[in-house]
């Protein structure tokens, strides 16, 4: 089961001592370790709602597992750039 902390309420080390599989989040700028400390851990990352570019290149070149977005062409094509698929 993932974690909603949208708040950044839970650090990934507590969502995985709580027996969560991943988090769902959008405050990766508040808390930029969060990510690979997350993938550190063996969680897994879904980052939301994320519409802009920069935002969309930064989560990419971070690796994270889903994408939320409003803006699926520009991810697509992205990815596909950057031989991300």
């Amino acid at each position: 089961m993932s974690l909603p902390i949208s708040m950044g309420i839970k650090t990934p080390e507590e969502v995985k001592n709580d027996g969560y599989t991943g988090l769902d989040y959008n405050v990766y700028k508040k808390n930029p370790t969060w990510i690979k400390e997350a993938q550190d851990l063996g969680l897994t990352v879904n980052a939301w709602t994320v519409d802009k570019e920069e935002d969309m290149k930064d989560l990419l070149a971070q690796k994270v597992d889903y994408i939320f977005t409003m803006n699926q062409n520009y991810c697509i094509r992205f990815w596909r750039e950057n031989k991300f698929l």
